[in-house]
């Protein structure tokens, strides 16, 4: 009978919450900073669909700040995740006694954090048609649609937070060794990031120029 030597196995260590948190907080501030945007934006427009004498200027205050937070919390992100771009490049040429963490998780969470930006972005969108200077869209046409993102917002925000804050901090164990997934999954993560950044300062810019507050 053959006898076969058992496959060495390495034993599993503690996956580093240095690399994890750094990043993650970052997501975390995405996400609630467009959150609490999105219900600047919502609390005039419930009002609005009630109260008919609120006018446009009163519109065009609230949208440039939720525009303002949801840009302002982007860009702190941002900072956050290029910090951890180099936590994780620096723990590649480093020997480290913990392992890094799954570089999907960094993607997941990351797009999950800019979910409540996009839903913010798109309510804006339904009623800044108004201050077109060249077609302008009915007055309050889409308020219903705008309220509904921005409620839509408001709800997935703070769920998000939560999940991304706990799996941050969930003390997983792996493999040691040097993994390059999280340093690609950040770099894809701060390209997303960057992007929604130029997207939202073009509008901030559009709307200081075309709205009167």
């Amino acid at each position: 009978m053959i006898e076969r030597s058992p496959t060495f196995q390495p034993d599993k260590v503690r996956v580093s919450i240095f690399e994890r948190i750094v990043p993650f907080f970052g997501f975390v501030v995405a996400a609630l900073g467009s959150g609490f945007g999105s219900w600047y934006l919502y609390s005039f427009i419930a009002k609005r669909l009630v109260d008919r004498s609120l006018g446009i200027e009163m519109l065009g205050h609230h949208v440039i700040g939720s525009t303002t937070i949801a840009l302002i919390s982007l860009y702190v992100s941002t900072f956050l995740i290029f910090i951890g771009i180099i936590i994780s490049a620096t723990r590649l040429c480093t020997a480290c006694s913990k392992a890094s963490p799954l570089g999907v998780s960094h993607l997941v969470f990351g797009i999950l954090s800019l979910a409540p930006a996009a839903m913010l972005w798109f309510g804006a969108t339904f009623i800044i048609g108004i201050y077109d200077p060249v077609n302008p869209s009915g007055e309050f046409g889409f308020a219903r649609k705008s309220r509904d993102f921005s409620l839509t917002a408001m709800i997935v925000a703070p769920i998000a937070a939560f999940l991304i804050a706990i799996w941050a901090l969930i003390p997983f164990r792996s493999i040691p060794g040097r993994r390059y997934g999280p340093l690609v999954s950040l770099l894809l993560v701060e390209a997303l990031f960057l992007i929604a950044v130029v997207l939202y300062q073009w509008r901030l810019l559009w709307l200081l120029e075309n709205v009167k507050t």
